[in-house]
């Protein structure tokens, strides 16, 4: 049955695996791409790993729709699942050219090789690479590869897509035009997209799943998510630099030894006595190697942990007398003047009207898929 006329599956992860100390809990609503962020090491791949058969769970279970996949009696193993896989590279089979490799899916799955190759070419047309059918894999750019091995992919009607990182090997020319085919691709799709880069979340994904140490700490429509991001890893996706503390007043927070003065959310203003973030842009900080004079109203002490590349601008990492971080985007000129290096002591400022003050995210919890 083609994924035209078969409806996407919800997916649920209720997951534990005890070698990886994972214990994963999360629902993709049917149709969404949920993008799965999270440091290395974090459990993504073991996520991946689950819906696609490579790991079997010590406990629970995982479901696509009305399927089980693996409980603690069932265990589907991945040319059962239905799921289509796209890795950084795409790893086609070398002895054999673009179209039987696109192909070997359907093959496997009983198709005839007429069948499976008329298949083959309409994926390839579906991905801008029919005129590439007969070349072999060696003959191909890595953009060219990328695209087929996306057809691949989707040859064989998958129920599930899984992506890791599938622009990571990519120049930017050839990222872009893979992003933009994915976000063609993959509309009404059931899909999982592990990735490190801000352009794939906010083009690609409706939902946005927040994997550390092995759990999944928040999940969500990616606005919501990354609205109030809840640890520093997703803040820095999601661009923004996140302060955690307590709320003594209104428009008023106490980071460490620092209070931080903003604009309570209006859609949720946080409460006196509960944690709180604080939520800027790194644009609107400004950097100042002495205590500035007049009346700004926050300014922090802080020591410089790293100068970064970011754009024609320089990301200053500062590091805050309480071991918290934030960035500040300044220009090359501005590090030059300022003498900014490792190590140095400087002041942070930022504007109170550029602060938002945001309730602490609750712990995740799953959501009917």
């Amino acid at each position: 049955m083609s994924t035209a006329t078969r409806p996407a599956p919800g997916v649920s992860v209720r997951a534990r695996v005890a070698a990886r100390g994972c214990d994963l809990r999360l629902d993709v609503p049917p149709g969404h791409t949920l993008a799965v962020i999270g440091p290395n090491g974090a459990g993504k791949s073991t996520l991946l790993g689950l819906v696609s058969g490579e790991l079997r769970p010590d406990e629970g279970e995982i479901r696509a729709g009305g399927r089980t996949l693996a409980d603690a009696s069932t265990f589907l193993t991945a040319p059962h699942r239905r799921v289509g896989y796209l890795a950084q590279r795409g790893l086609l089979l070398p002895h054999l050219d673009v179209l039987d490799n696109v192909a070997f899916g359907p093959r496997a799955r009983g198709a005839g090789r007429r069948q499976a190759r008329e298949r083959a070419l309409a994926e390839l047309g579906e991905v801008d690479a029919a005129e590439l059918a007969h070349r072999r894999p060696r003959e191909l750019s890595g953009g060219q590869a990328q695209r087929v091995a996306l057809a691949r992919a989707l040859a064989t009607d998958p129920d599930i897509v899984l992506l890791d990182e599938p622009m990571a090997a990519l120049d930017v020319a050839s990222a872009a035009a893979m992003r933009t085919l994915l976000a063609r691709r993959l509309r009404g799709r059931t899909t999982l997209l592990v990735s490190h880069d801000p352009l794939d979340l906010w083009t690609l994904a409706e939902d946005v799943a927040v994997v550390e140490h092995g759990r999944v700490v928040a999940s969500g429509p990616r606005d919501e998510v990354l609205g109030a991001p809840p640890t520093p890893f997703a803040a820095e996706l999601a661009g923004v630099n996140r302060i955690e503390g307590i709320v003594l007043d209104a428009g008023l927070l106490r980071a460490g030894e620092h209070e931080i003065v903003g604009v309570d959310d209006e859609a949720d203003p946080p409460r006196p006595g509960h944690r709180a973030l604080a939520l800027f842009e790194p644009a609107a900080v400004s950097i100042h190697p002495e205590r500035p004079g007049g009346s700004p109203r926050n300014v922090w002490p802080a020591e410089v942990s790293r100068l970064q590349p970011h754009g024609p601008l320089v990301r200053v990492r500062l590091r805050l007398a309480d071991g918290q971080h934030l960035g500040a985007d300044v220009t090359p000129r501005a590090v030059a003047a300022l003498g900014l290096a490792e190590g140095q002591p400087v002041f942070a400022v930022v504007k109170a009207a550029q602060v938002r003050l945001v309730a602490e995210p609750e712990p995740a919890g799953p959501r009917a898929g």
